[in-house]
């Protein structure tokens, strides 16, 4: 009996690290995750889908001040290719950063906001294989910028300015 016991323990403690084993996907979505956290070893993730195009869950991390931000949702192509984490909600401020210096760390930064915001929600359905039910930012916003319409920004810009 005490051998069951042990061993169903072991096989317990065995599981629940599987996200540690080299070459398994959710292995390979821990560490492409946390490399893009300011304090990796904090992180805390909580595994939702595991499909043949990605691991999708949430993080929640530490920030610079120390404190957890809350929950993250992010995705991590099984292809390797770029984590996209959703960390803010896309919104007509990120346009007006972007169209006053693209080239600046501010500019880049903005711009990687509303591509990477943008597009999230369908793409986490597409990729995940499950229903967003998370914010989805300004839809005037997205809506514009996916067409590439900068006058209709503009005219959101100014309209914000406005109230």
């Amino acid at each position: 009996m005490r051998d069951r016991v042990i061993l169903v323990v072991a096989l317990g403690l065995g599981l629940s690290a599987c996200d540690r084993i080299p070459g398994t996907p959710k292995n390979a979505a821990r560490e492409a995750v946390t490399a893009a956290l300011i304090d990796p070893y904090s992180a805390k993730i909580r595994y939702l889908a595991t499909t043949p195009k990605a691991v999708c869950g949430v993080v929640n991390a530490k920030n610079r001040m120390g404190a957890y931000v809350g929950e993250t949702a992010f995705i991590a192509p099984r292809d390797g290719g770029r984590v996209v984490l959703f960390r803010d909600a896309p919104s007509i401020d990120d346009y007006a950063t972007w169209s006053r210096n693209s080239e600046g760390e501010a500019g880049r930064s903005a711009y990687q906001r509303l591509e990477d915001g943008c597009a999230f929600p369908e793409r986490w359905q597409f990729d995940c294989q499950m229903h967003w039910l998370g914010p989805e930012g300004d839809l005037k916003v997205c809506d514009a910028w996916r067409r590439r319409d900068y006058d209709a920004l503009i005219d959101l810009r100014e309209e914000s300015y406005r109230r």
